[in-house]
């Protein structure tokens, strides 16, 4: 056997063993609802599919068809509100126009956030009701009780960088939510200083770049050298032909006390999938159907229990 291969196996191989059979590191989530049935249903944007999304509306709504987690995205205005959003600018979901970090939160209440929305039926329900935007507050006043995955956008100007994840922080801990958020953002930076202010007192998301090396790391069964600060990721279904629904990144996740939340998940059959493969939590913009399909399947579980 060539010399060089000799050295590569005796001391490759034992590194790799170490890196793969290392104890991990459990973390610690700070969840309350941590020991609730998974996974979690998750409406996204509030569930965008049967309200007007990152509304009240769709908010109650959601929690009236089962979701118990809800998802949102978060600008911030001109005078340092925090809004519900997933766009920069209001132009596709409201009747007004502009960039949120250049509007007032009194200019973006004028606007009405029902008039555009369809449901799944062609109606439009909410038109001429004087649905407007939530604000961060709005919601927490209104679901003190309701874990949320709340991601900070950015695409907001990073001059309100700052400024965005301190009022996020004041007003988790104004709401007593440091138990029942995740704040996450695909932008590292943004996550790295809301941990700094908030000093590890809330679970945070993984940003995009480290999303891809904890991927990699535990594809390659390297889960023993995997350190990070993040307690939840959100991932596609796959990303450069890549399936990251497989069982090395579920289980392995799971056995490092690491939630992963898949988005964004609409069709049926791809929802019994991903039950099926015990994931943590599925992010939808129908969390009535996702209803429906969690309870069919822990009924068939149930059942196939019962039968052994």
């Amino acid at each position: 056997m060539n010399k060089h291969i000799k050295n590569f196996l005796k001391l490759g191989v034992p590194l790799w063993l170490m890196a793969f059979l290392w104890p991990n590191r459990r973390q610690k989530l700070p969840f309350f609802f941590d020991d609730w049935q998974k996974p979690y249903n998750i409406a996204h944007r509030g569930g965008a599919a049967l309200a007007p999304e990152e509304t009240l509306v769709a908010f109650t709504n959601a929690e009236k068809v089962g979701a118990n987690m809800f998802e949102y995205d978060v600008h911030i205005t001109k005078d340092g509100h925090l809004i519900a959003s997933h766009d920069p600018t209001v132009d596709r979901i409201t009747t007004g126009s502009g960039r949120i970090n250049e509007l007032t939160l009194t200019e973006i209440k004028q606007f009405d956030a029902g008039e555009k929305f369809v449901d799944l039926e062609g109606g439009q329900p909410y038109k001429d009701k004087g649905v407007t935007l939530a604000t961060v507050e709005e919601i927490f006043q209104h679901f003190p009780y309701m874990p949320a995955v709340i991601e900070l956008k950015d695409t907001n100007n990073p001059v309100y960088y700052e400024a965005m994840v301190q009022e996020m922080w004041r007003l988790i801990q104004q709401y007593n939510m440091q138990d029942k958020v995740i704040i996450a953002s695909f932008d590292h930076a943004i996550n790295q200083r809301f941990q700094e202010i908030s000093k590890g007192q809330v679970a945070i998301g993984g940003g995009e770049s480290e999303a891809q090396r904890y991927i990699i790391k535990l594809l390659l069964r390297l889960n023993g050298i995997i350190r990070t600060d993040a307690q939840a990721f959100q991932l596609p279904l796959e990303q450069h032909n890549i399936d990251l629904t497989q069982r090395n990144i579920i289980k392995g996740s799971q056995r490092l006390g690491i939630d992963v939340y898949y988005w964004t998940i609409n069709d049926e059959a791809t929802m019994r999938q991903l039950i099926r493969r015990d994931v943590d939590g599925i992010m939808s913009d129908n969390p009535a159907l996702l209803s429906r399909v969690l309870k069919e399947e822990f009924q068939r579980r149930e059942q196939k229990l019962k039968n052994r």
